[in-house]
């Protein structure tokens, strides 16, 4: 294997023992046999780091870090400060991957000489949601200097890094890293942190990974088990995105585009919610519109983004 690996997988791992072994075998079992595999103990009290040490001793590509549980954001970003892959895949320890994902998707971006590539994946057990399984598919389309259209209008973008290969050098000339003190919609903000700076981002309608759905005790199930919560998760990462698209001269070029995003994404599930905090969320979405202008592109809505754009709008303090 030469020195410089042709893929790093990044694997945080956090009390995942009924389901590490199968995620593991999958990784080693690719067919490109230059790979690294970077896996975060994130302080698990399960018998996920003996599994860990074990396949270690049968694979010398497998690296493993102990770190106390800081969350995966702050696992991951341990992980990639360790690797040494052109490309980088951040993977969940309770999925798995086809043999073929690292060979394909390397062919693939080195032709396209792509900063980041998206893939299909398949979500598992069988009775995962309709919405999940559409948001899931890729179309095969490759956009260069055209980030933004990628980032707000492909439905393959929609918002889970572990199906993004990112190129290594991309994310540190542009410095980019997961917010350590997120727990709940890191994906997201990394996405919209991380395609903006793109100058290739490619598509590909092939699915290689096999996405867990709704494991009990993952961030995922906690925040459908807490409607209310997982909301202000949601307003608080837009809250973030819309800083830093301001600090970074997006907002200014790209103003229209993320209010039309903004509102497709908190406009419908604060619309049906029925929560007793249903109207502390519309204020703090409310809040979060007239602090950055958006309201200034409210002609720009659609006839059903205009109906939850003002409810948002109706939100009332106090």
């Amino acid at each position: 294997m030469s020195n410089c690996p042709f893929f790093s997988i990044i694997l945080p791992v956090y009390n995942v023992s009924s389901y590490l072994e199968q995620c593991l075998d999958s990784i080693r079992n690719q067919t490109l046999e230059n790979i690294e595999i970077i896996c975060i103990n994130d302080g698990s009290t399960d018998s996920s780091r003996e599994i860990l040490r074990d396949y270690q001793k049968r694979d010398m590509r497998i690296v493993i870090l102990d770190t106390k549980n800081l969350g995966p954001s702050a696992a991951r970003n341990l992980g990639f400060s360790q690797a040494r892959g052109e490309y980088v895949l951040f993977m969940d320890s309770d999925d798995f991957i086809d043999a073929e994902l690292c060979s394909y998707l390397y062919e693939q971006s080195l032709k396209y000489k792509s900063d980041i590539t998206v893939y299909d994946a398949y979500p598992f057990p069988e009775n995962s949601p309709q919405w999940l399984a559409r948001n899931l598919v890729v179309r095969s389309r490759f956009y260069e200097h055209d980030s933004i259209a990628a980032l707000i209008y492909e439905n393959g973008a929609t918002p889970f890094v572990w199906r993004n290969v990112f190129r290594r050098q991309f994310l540190l000339e542009h410095q980019l890293s997961f917010l350590p003190d997120v727990f709940f919609g890191e994906d997201l903000i990394f996405q919209f942190m991380s395609f903006p700076a793109a100058e290739r981002i490619l598509f590909l309608e092939k699915r290689l990974y096999h996405y867990r759905w709704k494991r009990q005790g993952s961030a995922m199930f906690n925040a459908e088990n807490n409607l209310g919560q997982k909301y202000k998760h949601h307003i608080r990462s837009v809250n973030i995105l819309a800083e830093y698209w301001e600090n970074h001269g997006l907002l200014s070029k790209y103003g229209k585009e993320f209010f039309i995003w903004t509102i497709s994404f908190l406009g419908a599930d604060l619309h049906h919610y029925t929560g007793s905090d249903k109207q502390e969320l519309l204020c703090e979405a409310k809040d979060l519109v007239e602090k950055y202008q958006l309201n200034a592109y409210a002609n720009e809505l659609s006839e059903q983004q205009t109906f939850y754009y003002s409810n948002i709008m109706k939100g009332k303090n106090g």
